[in-house]
């Protein structure tokens, strides 16, 4: 399949830069995918829409 990669076709700065750079994006990615778990654990903050009091709308 990968017959055209050479594996020494890089040099040593560019090994290290296309390592960080997979490095950044893989950790926003998995704190984005904890954020998004705590969310989903959390209880929800607000009461239902049925039950919330619309004040602003009474003061017109």
């Amino acid at each position: 399949m990968m017959r055209f990669f050479k594996p020494n076709q890089l040099t040593t700065e560019q090994r290290l830069f296309c390592i960080s750079v997979a490095n950044i994006a893989l950790t926003t990615l998995y704190n984005a995918y904890q954020m998004t778990k705590q969310a989903n654990n959390a209880e929800p903050k607000r009461a239902p829409v049925k039950e919330r009091k619309l004040s602003s709308f009474k003061m017109r």
